[in-house]
């Protein structure tokens, strides 16, 4: 996914045109081809696509030439950073292996903490510390109004001495932190057992998010931002079809906290600039806003 900060398309040279005759026109400071646009490209866990180019979208708006009069500048943007951002949507697990093996990333924003923390220990000398970026919620959502209670325990409770057929989705633990939290939550409540040969395993939380939104899966343990977000996605149109019994915002204390860290892979301004604005009131109000608690 790319959301460019100014499109620059470079132009075609033919293929009768000789270097030599190029090279003149530059002597004479007529440029052939443009210069490449600076590109910041970011890994991003799954759960920020509802909220990264709300994110990226407001960081353009306020990354303006300093000669345009509508540029709005935040704390920690006093300069015009040229270039573009592009995202890379994966598990934070398999993000992180493509890291190790030499991905070009710039950014690394993590659905947990142990895995930016693991790249500083790996690679002290190159990369900065890790930061906190945000908190994320668990919830159980379901398409399903008749298999959905209010309460997650009580829902499961019913599924089991009812005996009704059903398949719940989580994130595989071992990729995606939001699984880890699901399945904590799970054996906290002594339903991972019996639950167990009804799982539906995704890969990330957005594919675990698709399991249920298309009725593969009967409900699933995702994160609250997805719902929110589709919630959100037609203003008085999706909010009359989808009832409160369709979803269970977990209690934040009932499983391990979600945190966040982002991790700078590289020293690039442009990267610099949005690590500011992420952590800036700006960048934290529209992550609240997404469905995930405020870390500044």
């Amino acid at each position: 996914m790319t959301l460019p900060l100014q499109a620059v398309l470079p132009r075609k040279v033919g293929v009768g045109v000789s270097w030599a005759v190029l090279a003149c026109f530059a002597q004479a400071g007529k440029p052939v081809l443009p210069a490449t646009e600076p590109t910041m490209r970011i890994a991003a866990a799954a759960n920020l696509a509802t909220v990264l180019p709300s994110l990226i979208s407001a960081f353009n708006q306020t990354n303006l030439p300093p000669n345009d009069h509508m540029s709005s500048r935040v704390q920690g943007l006093p300069n015009y950073f040229k270039g573009r951002i592009e995202v890379t949507y994966g598990s934070s697990g398999n993000l992180y292996a493509q890291i190790n093996q030499h991905a070009p990333y710039d950014m690394f924003l993590s659905a947990n903490q142990a895995l930016p923390n693991q790249l500083f220990k790996d690679n002290s000398s190159t990369y900065s510390a890790p930061f906190t970026y945000t908190r994320g919620q668990l919830a159980l959502y379901s398409t399903h109004k008749q298999v959905m209670l209010t309460d997650a325990q009580a829902t499961f409770k019913t599924l089991i001495k009812q005996n009704i057929p059903y398949k719940v989705a989580l994130a595989k633990p071992n990729l995606a932190p939001y699984g880890l939290a699901a399945q904590v939550w799970l054996m906290q409540n002594h339903l991972y057992d019996l639950i167990k040969p009804h799982m539906a395993m995704g890969n990330n939380i957005e594919q675990t998010f698709q399991f249920v939104d298309t009725g593969n899966a009967d409900l699933g343990f995702v994160a609250w931002s997805q719902v929110l977000a589709k919630l959100n996605q037609s203003r008085g149109g999706v909010t009359k079809h989808m009832p409160l019994m369709q979803y269970n915002v977990l209690p934040a204390n009932s499983y391990p906290p979600i945190l966040q860290d982002g991790i700078m892979l590289t020293k690039t301004p442009l990267g610099q600039a949005f690590y500011h604005f992420l952590c800036s009131k700006q960048g934290q109000a529209i992550l609240a806003h997404a469905g995930y608690l405020p870390v500044y």
